[in-house]
Order: C-alpha cells, then sequence, then structure tokens
C-alpha cells in the first residue's frame, strides 16, 4: 500500500470510528422539529475535511465528505438520490452510502448497493467534463437518516476548493478543514458569511497545519423567484493554493489573476498553431468586396453566428482548451470556447487583430482579484479593438448585433488574453435602459363595447432579441399567438387581425411590428355612459415582495424602458367626462410616468415604465413595493364618456 493509500486509510478510520459512534445515537427529534418547522429533513452534519498531498512533485487534494441527514417529515422522496461529480480531475473513490431507520432505541442499517454514472449539461454555455455517481438510498421513511461518506481525489490544484456550510435543507453542524504541509502557502476568502459566527481554529502539528472552519445552525438556502446565482447569497467560502516549496520543487500555482491568465494561456497557446488552407480560402471570399475591416469582422461574426450550432461534449482539458478551428468549421457545431476559437482564427485569417477572452457571467459574482480561480468565469468569447473601442464578440448568442455584447455578461470583468505575458482585464458595460427599449403607438375606436384598434410597436437592443428569439421557435403560423400573449391590448378575449414585423431578420436596427386587433365587449358601457380604461398594456417590471420574508436581491436581465401611446378618437355623439390625473413615480432603479391630455375629438394616454438596474437589493424593497403599487393604481384608472 502507498504512502497516500495509507493516510487516507488512516483518515477513513478516524473519521468513521467519530461516526459510527455518532449514528448509533438518536437525535433530538422535538429540538429539531420546534427549532427547524416546516422541512422535511435537516442535515445533522457537514463536514469535508481536505489534505494537501504531494505526489511525483506535483500538488493534489484528497478529501473525505461526509453527510448524516435526518428525515423529519412524511415527505422524503427529495432525499432518495444524491448525486456526486466528478471529472478526468476528480476522481471519487471510497463511496459509503447507508440508510438508518429506527427500530426502537437503535438503527437497522440498510446499505447501498448501486451507484449509477451519468452525465448532466446544464443551462450554461461553458462545458467542462463534469459527470455524476448518483446514489439511490433506500428504505427512506420519517425518522430514518442517510449517511454519506465518499472521498475526492483532485489532480489539479487549481480545481481546490469551495465549501458551502448551508443546504437545500437546515444544517446543524457544518465543518470544512484542510490539512496544509509545510512548504504550501493558502490563502482564503468568506461569502455572505459576515452575521454567522463561523469559527476558526488552526492546529499545529509536527509538519503541518490544520485550519477548521465551524459553524451551527444554518438556515436552509431557499431559492426564490428572480434571484441571482446562488453564490451572490448563500454562505461559502474559497481556498486556494498560492505557492510551494515542496522537497525541491518550488512553484507559483495562484497569487492573483495574472497566475490564472498563465495557466489559461498554457491551454490554449497550441491551438489552431498550424495555418489552414481551406479557412484562409474560405474567409477571402467571405470579406471580398469588404469596404472597412469593421464590415470584414461583422462579416465574419455573422457567419459564426449563423452557421455554428452550440452543442456540448468535451473530455479532460478539452473542456479548458478549444478544438482546432477546422474541426468546429466542418463540422458545423461547438461550445463557446469552440465558437469563439473559430471566430478568433477567422479573424487573424482576414489580417484583423483579436483575441481570446475568458469571461464569467451574471451568475457568478466574483472578480478575477477577488477569486483568481476558474470559478470565476464560465464562458469563452472574443474581443476585437477599433480605435479604442472594445466588441465583445459571442456568438453563442445567435441573434446579437455586433456591437451589443449578449445580456448574460454586462457588467462583468473580462480576461483579454493578448500575448504570453499580456493580458487586459476590463469590465463589460451595462447597456443602458434608452437603449433596451419597446415602444408601443396604438389608435383606439368604439363600436358599443366593442373595442377596435391599430398599431405599431418598436423594438430595440434586448428587447428586440428577446422577440426574435421567442419568434425564432414558433412557426409563422403562431405568431399572432406569440404576439398577443407577449403584447396584449385590452384582456384575453383580444383578436388579432393582422400582424406585420419588419426589420425581423436584419440583425442591426429596430424591429418593427404593425399590427391590427380588437377587442370585443372591453368598454363597460351603459345607454349614457362609458368606462373606458386605456391601459391596454399593463405591463409591470416585477411583482411585490414580501418584505422581510424575501432573502435574496431580486435579478433584473437588463436595464429597459417601455413606452406607450394611447390615442382614442371618440365617438360621434360622445363627449368626455372625466379624466383621470397624471401620475409619477421617479426613481433612481425604478420608476413610471402617466399623462393623460385631451380635445374635442380625441383622448391621450400617454406612459412610461423602467428599470435602471441589474439588481434590486433589500433596501430598495419597500419602494419597489410603493413603486408597483401606485403603478397598479394608474392602471385601474378608467376615463368616463357620456352621451351628448
Amino acid at each position: 500500500m502507498g504512502i497516500n493509500a495509507i493516510s487516507r486509510g488512516l483518515l477513513f478510520f478516524f473519521i468513521g470510528a467519530s461516526v459510527c459512534s455518532r449514528a448509533q445515537q438518536m437525535p433530538d427529534t422535538n429540538g429539531i422539529l420546534s427549532r427547524y418547522p416546516g422541512n422535511n429533513g435537516v442535515l445533522l452534519v457537514k463536514k469535508e475535511h481536505a489534505r494537501i498531498l504531494e505526489k511525483e512533485g506535483k500538488l493534489m487534494i484528497s478529501s473525505v465528505h461526509y453527510e448524516d441527514t435526518f428525515i423529519t417529515g412524511n415527505s422524503y422522496d427529495q432525499f432518495g438520490e444524491r448525486s456526486i461529480p466528478y471529472s478526468s480531475f476528480i476522481k471519487i473513490t471510497d463511496i459509503e452510502a447507508r440508510t438508518l431507520v429506527p427500530r426502537g432505541s437503535k438503527y437497522k442499517s440498510f446499505q447501498t448497493t448501486s451507484v449509477n454514472e451519468r452525465s448532466e449539461f446544464g443551462g450554461g454555455v461553458f462545458f467542462d467534463d463534469t459527470y455524476y455517481k448518483k446514489i439511490q438510498f433506500p428504505a427512506l421513511q420519517k425518522g430514518a437518516r442517510t449517511i454519506l461518506q465518499y472521498t475526492e481525489e483532485i489532480s489539479e490544484p487549481r480545481f481546490f476548493g469551495m465549501f458551502y456550510f448551508n443546504s437545500y435543507i437546515p444544517v446543524i453542524e457544518s465543518e470544512f478543514s484542510v490539512d496544509v504541509p509545510e512548504g504550501v502557502n493558502i490563502t482564503y476568502r468568506m461569502f455572505n458569511c459576515d452575521s454567522l459566527g463561523i469559527t476558526l481554529t488552526k492546529t499545529q502539528k509536527k509538519k503541518s497545519t490544520t485550519y477548521t472552519w465551524k459553524a451551527h445552525g444554518m438556515a436552509a438556502y431557499s431559492s426564490e423567484t428572480d434571484a441571482p446565482g446562488i453564490a451572490y447569497s448563500a454562505p461559502h467560502m474559497v481556498v486556494y493554493i498560492k505557492d510551494y516549496n515542496l522537497n525541491g520543487v518550488k512553484a507559483t500555482l495562484i497569487n492573483g489573476p495574472a497566475d490564472l491568465y498563465h495557466w489559461y494561456y498554457s491551454l490554449v497557446k497550441d491551438a489552431n498553431s498550424k495555418p489552414d488552407k481551406d479557412l484562409k480560402v474560405f474567409v477571402d471570399s467571405l470579406v471580398m468586396n469588404s469596404a472597412s475591416e469593421q464590415e470584414k469582422a461583422k462579416k465574419i461574426f455573422y457567419w459564426v453566428e449563423d452557421n455554428i450550432n452550440y452543442i456540448a461534449f468535451e473530455d479532460g482539458l478539452a473542456g479548458f482548451i478549444p478544438r482546432e478551428a477546422d474541426k468546429t468549421y466542418a463540422n458545423r457545431y461547438g461550445d463557446c470556447k469552440d465558437m469563439a476559437s473559430l471566430t478568433h482564427i477567422l479573424l487573424q485569417s482576414a489580417g484583423i487583430k483579436s483575441y481570446l477572452t475568458w469571461i464569467g457571467t451574471r451568475a457568478i459574482p466574483y472578480t478575477y482579484e477577488e477569486v483568481p480561480l476558474s470559478y470565476t468565469d464560465n464562458h469563452m468569447i472574443v474581443t476585437y479593438i477599433l480605435d479604442g473601442k472594445y466588441y465583445f464578440l459571442d456568438a453563442t448568442g445567435k441573434y446579437q448585433p455586433f456591437d451589443l455584447p449578449t445580456m448574460a455578461i454586462q457588467g462583468k470583468e473580462a480576461l483579454i488574453g493578448k500575448g504570453e505575458n499580456d493580458f487586459e482585464i476590463v469590465k463589460i458595460p451595462e447597456r443602458k435602459k434608452e437603449l433596451n427599449t419597446v415602444r408601443d403607438s396604438t389608435f383606439i375606436t368604439l363600436d358599443d363595447s366593442r373595442l377596435s384598434g391599430k398599431g405599431r410597436l418598436v423594438a430595440s437592443g434586448y428587447d428586440k432579441i428577446e422577440i426574435v428569439k421567442n419568434l425564432k421557435y414558433v412557426d409563422h403560423e403562431k405568431w399572432k399567438k406569440f404576439f398577443a400573449a407577449d403584447f396584449p391590448k385590452g384582456n384575453n378575449k383580444m383578436q388579432l387581425d393582422t400582424i406585420i414585423l419588419n426589420g425581423y431578420e436584419n440583425k442591426e436596427g429596430m424591429l418593427s411590428v404593425d399590427y391590427a386587433y380588437c377587442v370585443p365587449g372591453y368598454v363597460n358601457q351603459t345607454k349614457t355612459t362609458a368606462y373606458l380604461n386605456m391601459f391596454l398594456d399593463k405591463y409591470a417590471f416585477g411583482d411585490p415582495v414580501v418584505i422581510g420574508e424575501r432573502k435574496s436581491d431580486i435579478f433584473i436581465e437588463y436595464k429597459n424602458i417601455r413606452s406607450y401611446v394611447v390615442v382614442l378618437d371618440i365617438p360621434k355623439g360622445w363627449k368626455l367626462d372625466h379624466l383621470p390625473g397624471n401620475t409619477v413615480y421617479s426613481g433612481e432603479k425604478f420608476g413610471f410616468d402617466v399623462s393623460y391630455s385631451s380635445n374635442v375629438n380625441s383622448v391621450y394616454l400617454k406612459y412610461n415604465v423602467y428599470v435602471n438596474a441589474l439588481s434590486i437589493g433589500k433596501n430598495d424593497f419597500t419602494d419597489w413595493n410603493d413603486c408597483l403599487k401606485k403603478l397598479k393604481k394608474s392602471y385601474n384608472e378608467s376615463i368616463i364618456l357620456s352621451k351628448n
């Protein structure tokens, strides 16, 4: 048995001894139920103990994970399966899983016998080679406990280590520890932990130091509507190895963004090292007769957007290294790295400088200075610079214009690779609300209680992209149904007669939609009086918040403005009797304005609703609710017409 195997065995012996004695103890059921009401289970213990080891001149990490889950409710299906991620860099061994079923004052143990392996693709655009071991727990019932213990061996120390103190159920005892040998320097950062009373102890041994972080009584993480990624609010920590000097081997691992970039550069520097004549011939034909370098760059970017399909499947370091551009070109598919690499090579073949760029989507909260690890990015794009202006080209967006970054990377740091020792970190700007607009003008007439209208809707920026993207997924015959659902007029009795789109195929410029419709029975009318609510589209930027209950900020996909103009042609023989007052709510992050005007023949309603932030924090919730309440009140106002 090798030294690592002996160490791992000893570690299992000591942890296992503690686990076995603890597992036989009955938990304080009444105390747990009173402290954590409304939960179907709690984690009695969530623990990870990591050891940094040296193997053949390189570092590796061996971590023992342990979870003891107590089922407290009658609904226990959620505890039946547990997934353990692994990859070519992360090996899972020594899995021990069982269910403890109470029999009087003792437990009967039911061992798990099957472990299945599956791959799971998420909704992201940056795919590594993560797979999952699926463990099924038998004999579940109220009062039972599931015990899981396994070892995780990480061969690439840059993938170490992140630990979340809480879980989707309450955690009574949460602990993360790491043994650090002499000669190894680590650092760590805590996130969302300020109010938790997490303790850190250091235990000095002969040739190592053990760091242990402990937390007690962690509330369950609750998934909320329109919430940002879990890392924004869940308490967790990131530990990484800065440098080491072991057995005469001295190296810097990660001491800042420069070290992360140097590693990334080492992974991509040899990709596409051989020029491809076929790609060169293709590029020359593609950019032929272009009037400028920018026009060439646009043609190349749009070609990749339109012709390369996003498909993610990788193996090993291919999760971080793009395929050869000629293969992506020939296959007509790839993931974000492949699409970025192909865009980059095509631009280079056309004599245009461009740069591979690593970036994290808005689901990730970190900056490269905070966490100079691969945890900070999950996406790859291309940066093109012309006359000092940066163009962030993300071909996975499909419907993106050349000068508009995809909405998921707004406000994020881009790590731009310019050479072996040359990189730049640039923050991608947030798109201004005035550039993401829907402007809807409609003209209406009345015939008894029937409302008829025609209008034009014009969309720009991300609003245009969202409309086009949604229309791409439905047949032309269903466009009316989509438009009626997303841009309603009046109520669900709306009948859309015609719809004509302009600018639909053009990625640049605006999209316009001409439409005609009617709404039977919309007007509340008697022989002498008619009540008409002119707010035919009651657009709101969100839902009210229950203050004190919501834990997360409100995630906003993009800043935008919705502007509406409604013009009523007053029917002959009728006159305007009542016009509601104007309303304004001018907040820095959100607001609206409503104004009415009239003359003898017409009534005019103009209203604008805007959001000017990508995140609404807890300090804004009261104003958020107040704004929505006033907006709803305005939406309920009606004009009154009477017979002359």
